[in-house]
C-alpha cells in the first residue's frame, strides 16, 4: 500500500552551508531521482530521510510513522525506519561469501525463505559461493542490492550508485538495475548529478541546488519545463535566451527574440518579458530554405560553431541570436555541414518553454 513521505527539514553545517528541503511523495514503486550538480545537498537530504544523519530542525514522516520531529525530541534510528541504503563503496565483507553478504544478519528462517528468489532476481547463481575481490564491478553492485533488497526495505536509498564502475560498463548495468527496481516494486530514491542516469532511470525528479529544491515532477516535465532560468542551466537546456510576449491568441504565444519572431504553445498565463528555453534535440536541420516541415518555427542562419561530441554533434546557428540544435552524426554527414554555411532550423510551437523573466 502507497504511503505518503513528508519532509520539511533543515541542516546546517559549520560552513554556513544549509540544506532546506520541504517535500513530499508517496511510495508507490517508482524511481525517485535526487538530482543537482555536486555539492548541492542531494546526499545530505537522502541521509537525513534515512536516518543517517540528524536533521537541526524540522520533521520527517513516513505515513502515520514519525521518524523525525525536532520539537517531540524523535530521532528514529535507521534500521527501526525499515530503510534500506546502498552505499557509494557497496560496503561488502570481504571475508563472506556473495550467500553470507545477502544473508548477513538475517534469521534463518529469513535467509531460507528469501534467499532463492533474490539470488534468482539479480542473476547472481553463478558467482554465489564466490568472494567479493573475484566479482566485476556490476556484481559486487548486484550483491550490495541484493543484500539490501532481501530486508524488504519500506524505501531504497541509492547514494550514486554508479560511481564505482567503469563509463564502459555503466549503461549496461543502468538498464539491469532499472529492471530490477521495477520487478521488485520498491519505491527509490537515488542520488545522481548525472543527466543520463536520471533521464534513464527515473519517474520522478528532485531536482536540489545549494540546498534547496528548486522543482519536483515527471522526469520528463521537470527537463523540458524548468520553471526558472537557473533550473533551466541544472538540467542542460541548450538554447535559453531572453524574449518579449508580444501576443496570445487562440493558445498560440508570440514571442520577439532579437530579430525574430517565434510561436510557443503554453498552458499557463504568460506575459511580458520571459526567458525562451529550446532543447537542442527538438531542432530539425535542412538546407533547404523550402520544405514540407509542419513546424511552426522556421529560422535561417549561419553555422558558427560544429563541436563532435562522440555520437552526438554539436551545432551552433547565428539566426538572429545564437541557437544550438544537437543532430547525430549520420545527419551531420549526410547534410553535409560546415562552419560559415547557411542553415534552416525548425522547431514546433510545443517545444518552445517559456520562463517568466523577473
Amino acid at each position: 500500500m502507497a504511503r505518503e513521505v513528508a519532509a520539511n527539514i533543515i541542516k546546517r553545517y559549520p560552513s554556513g552551508f544549509r540544506v532546506c528541503a520541504d517535500l513530499d511523495f508517496h511510495t508507490d514503486g517508482s524511481v525517485m531521482v535526487l538530482f543537482g550538480p555536486s555539492g548541492s545537498g542531494k546526499t545530505t537530504l537522502l541521509r537525513c530521510l534515512a536516518g543517517l544523519e540528524r536533521p537541526d530542525m524540522g520533521r520527517v514522516q513516513f505515513g502515520s510513522e514519525i521518524w523525525f520531529d525536532s520539537d517531540a525530541r524523535i530521532s528514529v534510528c535507521t534500521h527501526k525506519r525499515g530503510v534500506g541504503y546502498l552505499f557509494q563503496d557497496y560496503a561488502l565483507f570481504p571475508h563472506l561469501t556473495v550467500t553470507k553478504n545477502i544473508t548477513y544478519n538475517l534469521s534463518r528462517k529469513e535467509a531460507r525463505e528469501r534467499l532463492e528468489d533474490i539470488i534468482g532476481l539479480l542473476r547472481l547463481s553463478d558467482v554465489r559461493d564466490r568472494f567479493p575481490a573475484s566479482l566485476s564491478g556490476g556484481e559486487r553492485q548486484r550483491v550490495a542490492l541484493a543484500r539490501t533488497l532481501i530486508r524488504r526495505p519500506k524505501i531504497l536509498f541509492l547514494d550514486e550508485p554508479f560511481s564505482a564502475i567503469d563509463a564502459t560498463a555503466r549503461e549496461q548495468i543502468r538498464g539491469e538495475i532499472k529492471v530490477i527496481l521495477k520487478g521488485f516494486q520498491t519505491t527509490t530514491l537515488l542520488v545522481t548529478h548525472d543527466r543520463t542516469e536520471a533521464l534513464s532511470l527515473g519517474d520522478k525528479l528532485i531536482l536540489i541546488s545549494d540546498g534547496e529544491v528548486l522543482q519536483m515532477g515527471n522526469v520528463d516535465e521537470v527537463f523540458n519545463r524548468p520553471v526558472n532560468q537557473k533550473v533551466a542551466s541544472i538540467v542542460g537546456v541548450e538554447t535559453v535566451v531572453p524574449g518579449k510576449v508580444t501576443a496570445i491568441s487562440e493558445g498560440l504565444v508570440t514571442v520577439d527574440v532579437s530579430s525574430e519572431r517565434l510561436f510557443s504553445v503554453e498552458s499557463k498565463d504568460i506575459s511580458g518579458d520571459v526567458f525562451v528555453c529550446i532543447r537542442g534535440e527538438d531542432i530539425i536541420l535542412e538546407k533547404d530554405v523550402a520544405s514540407n516541415s509542419s513546424a511552426r518555427n522556421r529560422l535561417r542562419g549561419r553555422i558558427r560553431k560544429i563541436a563532435l561530441e562522440g555520437p552526438i554533434v554539436r551545432i551552433i546557428i547565428d539566426c538572429g541570436f545564437l541557437l544550438t540544435a544537437l543532430v547525430t552524426k549520420q545527419s551531420y554527414q549526410e547534410l553535409a555541414l560546415a562552419e560559415g554555411s547557411e542553415i534552416t532550423a525548425s522547431v514546433k510551437a510545443q517545444s518552445i518553454h517559456l520562463i517568466p523573466r523577473v
